[in-house]
């Protein structure tokens, strides 16, 4: 008889990560054979981690009401699992930031102290200025896919993505191998994103923007929740 852990990999390969197919599974006892289970850990191409693991951590437990069942990951996993919670910071912002967003973010990362761990969705704009901005000052960072843990999304952040691994960070997601993102994906990961920060940074947004979805599930979470203010560092006349 296969572990529960790994029947719980199975779901989430056959149902490429969607938590709610997951869960329906769960739910109804969903019987997993157990060539289903070898033949999704034969082709998950990465460690992995499940709610029912000890060192699954406790925030995702008692924060959002749908805590990812599978973490897929690169990196050192340890961030995530032995970092103090209260160390953890989300930045969140536009994809289309201007230089003035991306120079405060800079600014606000470079001055923390060096045992925080900036935490962001590998986006392009505030994202992957927070995550630059972390590797520069020698602070930890981890990134959080709306996609598979495999695919690269957007392609121009390629470098970015190997550079988080190399500088000992962490990348990971809910869906396995090199599953597509999608809009809604990238909507349902920003609880991650907002649950994973014990404070919650907004760089840069623009009404109706998706920053206002992760501004949600932190204040759902009972996160705190800081705005960088236009203009922060011009004297006003």
């Amino acid at each position: 008889m296969k572990s529960v852990k790994n029947i719980l990999a199975s779901l989430s390969y056959k149902f490429n990560g969607d938590f709610q197919k997951i869960f329906d599974a769960i739910r109804n006892k969903q019987i997993v054979e157990d060539t289903e289970v070898d033949e999704a850990l034969s082709n998950i191409t990465t460690p992995f981690i499940t709610i029912l693991d000890a060192d699954y951590p406790e925030f995702f437990r008692n924060g959002a009401p749908k805590p990812p069942i599978v973490i897929y990951y690169k990196g050192d996993l340890e961030i995530l699992t032995h970092t103090d919670p209260r160390n953890l910071v989300s930045f969140v912002g536009s994809r289309k930031s201007s230089h003035y967003g991306e120079s405060v973010v800079r600014d606000i990362i470079k001055n923390l102290p060096k045992d925080i761990v900036i935490v962001s969705g590998l986006a392009k704009g505030i994202d992957a200025t927070a995550h630059n901005a972390a590797i520069d000052y020698g602070l930890k960072t981890i990134a959080v896919l709306g996609c598979g843990i495999d695919y690269i999304y957007p392609k121009e952040n390629e470098a970015l993505y190997n550079r988080i691994i190399e500088n000992g960070g962490l990348i990971i997601s809910e869906y396995p191998n090199s599953v597509a993102p999608t809009p809604d994906k990238f909507c349902f990961r920003n609880r991650i994103v907002a649950d994973i920060g014990s404070f919650l940074v907004i760089g840069e947004a623009y009404e109706r923007s998706g920053t206002s979805i992760t501004v949600n599930y932190a204040l759902n979470a009972g996160k705190g929740i800081g705005c960088v203010p236009y203009p922060a560092n011009v004297n006003s006349a």
